[in-house]
């Protein structure tokens, strides 16, 4: 939480060096959080595309999902060494069939147990948010952690939704991976929505084009990704195992595919968990407004627990109100003098826009991320600015050097920041362009919170949207679900803190709150959480209404081996799993 000051418009416009290897990521806030998916917390894909593309991986494990066809009943093959993959074919208009085909990516790490015994309890289906966030690649890289916590007993499923991923037709308009690279880096020097008097003009025309560029080349794509369609995908995935009723987990805007289902499909919910939970309607209406409600009370308690701190964090002073001038002071003193980098092939420009975005990223995942970005703007101080680029790796944001790994394999195209809006928009509607109200939007945002340059860009995406949906759905949502909905929200989730309210909505739901910072109930470990998870997808058990979980966790000091130390065999177990995949997360943003 800043002072006043801070949410004032600047006169000045910040810009952004492209030397060598620049901040290739580091621009889903530092451009025009063109990356920035609100409620995306997990990486996108098991592997990269072949031919021209960023940061290319090692092709040892590559699979090409081209040459899998797609079939109306799984046809499960071994993928990822460990996994298995298919392409489920469904209707690409449940309304009319004539129209053609989609093909749902689908990845599972599978039951140690065969699925005619007794003891097999069936698939559980993942979304880690978005949208645009990728179920194969969650799950590619988080499946064995999620099954050590549910039970072995369960088929983990990862899907790519309509549009994205290995899912096609994708919502796509570049015609290489390369020139995808080559239009995020000219977003480099874009500024934030109140960095200068045409900022906002700026930002807007952008997102006009994108979405001109989507009605022009890929329109007919467009126009079946909304969330009630992937909802309908979902309950297909589910009959194709053989079930009618849905497990699922969803995480931030897989809280809105969760929570749409089961208003459209009450009586096939099984176990259906929901963590980080948006404001569905809010989210329906295209406002964007009311995100950021305890975002300020998150930084808060990051600077309070540094104080606390005294010889775990780098940047620590007496009290937090110390702590937080002298951050302000220093990300103020950038304005004046940013700091240049150059290391090997690392180079550009450290400014106030690359370190207030990576605090608001801090703020998805403080835990993991406070203890090293504190260390880091001590080093700054300094004038070092390696070590802040070492937590835009940790992050996420290490979009590497732009190569060309030219294979003689096509690449595959898997969408972007268009797929995103393409789901935003079909969902809400196009949003009209009026530069007043867009205006009038940045300063109510902005007096929710010191994140309100960044957040309130989100609206302006669907400026200029052409493409209706075929079979639009706006609500109403709720219902009287086949077993109650467990909704999970952090105390301080700085996008989603809406538990307690969408609760309302479903007959007989229950909300566990967990006491943390931190965006989605994984941000912290929290046993009381973990098994309270457990206990509902196993034996169908729900938290008491009211149920408050503390957390294993610090973020500046590793409280692993004292919490170990009074656990039985099966809590460590339990824990382990949580944490593994805790440390793992690396939040790449597109909107939640």
């Amino acid at each position: 939480m800043g002072k006043e000051s801070h949410v004032q418009i600047p006169t000045k416009s910040l810009s952004t060096s492209r030397l060598q290897k620049i901040f290739v990521v580091v621009f889903s806030f530092a451009a025009a959080a063109w990356l920035l998916a609100p409620f995306d917390i997990f990486p996108s894909y098991p592997d990269g595309d072949s031919g021209c593309r960023q940061n290319s991986p090692s092709a040892t494990e590559a699979f090409r999902w081209d040459r899998l066809s797609p079939t109306k009943k799984l046809h499960w093959v071994t993928c990822y060494v460990n996994f298995q993959c298919a392409r489920l074919q469904v209707p690409l208009n449940y309304e009319d069939p004539s129209a053609g085909d989609a093909a749902i990516a689908l990845l599972r790490y599978p039951a140690s147990v065969k699925r005619t015994s007794s003891k097999y309890k069936g698939p559980v289906l993942f979304n880690p948010g978005g949208p645009g966030g990728s179920g194969v690649g969650l799950i590619s890289v988080y499946g064995p952690h999620f099954q050590r916590l549910l039970g072995n007993e369960y088929d983990i499923i990862g899907f790519d939704p309509r549009g994205i991923g290995y899912t096609t037709p994708v919502v796509n308009v570049f015609d290489t991976p390369l020139e995808r690279a080559s239009w995020y880096l000219r977003l480099l020097e874009a500024p934030y929505i109140n960095e200068t008097s045409t900022a906002l003009v700026e930002v807007v025309a952008k997102a006009r084009l994108i979405n001109e560029l989507v009605a022009q080349k890929v329109p007919a794509a467009a126009e079946h990704v909304n969330t009630a369609v992937v909802c309908r995908d979902m309950l297909s995935i589910v009959q194709a195992h053989g079930y009618d009723k849905l497990q699922y987990w969803g995480f931030s805007y897989g809280s809105v595919l969760g929570s749409t289902f089961a208003s459209l499909f009450p009586d096939n919910v099984g176990r259906l968990i929901i963590d980080g939970v948006v404001d569905v309607k809010n989210y329906y209406a295209g406002l964007w407004d009311n995100n950021l409600k305890v975002a300020d009370k998150g930084l808060d308690t990051i600077f309070k627990q540094c104080a606390e701190s005294k010889d775990d964090c780098a940047f620590h002073e007496s009290t937090a109100d110390k702590v937080k001038d002298r951050f302000f002071r220093l990300i103020d003193s950038l304005d004046k003098k940013p700091v240049t980098l150059i290391n090997g092939q690392v180079a550009g420009i450290i400014n106030r826009k690359i370190v207030h975005g990576l605090l608001f990223d801090t703020l998805y995942r403080p835990y993991r991320a406070a203890k090293q970005y504190f260390a880091a703007l001590r080093a700054l101080e300094k004038g070092d600015g390696l070590p802040l680029y070492k937590v835009a790796e940790g992050l996420g944001h290490d979009g590497g050097p732009l190569k060309c790994d030219c294979s003689p394999e096509p690449a595959i195209l898997t969408g972007g920041q268009e797929s995103q809006s393409a789901v935003m928009c079909t969902d809400a509607g196009p949003v009209d362009y009026d530069l007043d109200e867009f205006q009038r939007h940045f300063e109510k945002v902005a007096k929710t919170s010191y994140f309100g340059d960044i957040w309130s860009q989100l609206r302006l995406y669907c400026v200029g949207w052409k493409v209706k949906p075929k079979n639009p759905w706006q609500g109403p949502v709720g219902g009287n679900t086949s077993f109650p909905l467990l909704l999970i929200g952090n105390t301080e989730d700085p996008v989603t803190p809406f538990a307690k309210k969408m609760s309302h909505e479903f007959t007989d739901s229950v909300v566990l709150m967990q006491e943390s910072a931190g965006h989605c109930s994984l941000a912290a470990v929290s046993l009381c959480t973990a098994k309270a998870i457990r206990a509902y997808f196993r034996e169908g058990v729900l938290p008491a209404k009211g149920t408050t979980c503390e957390i294993e966790d610090h973020m500046f000091r590793d409280v692993t081996a004292e919490v170990s130390l009074s656990l039985n065999d099966e809590d460590a177990r339990i824990l382990e799993s949580v944490r593994s995949i805790n440390e793992g997360i690396r939040f790449k943003h597109f909107t939640f």
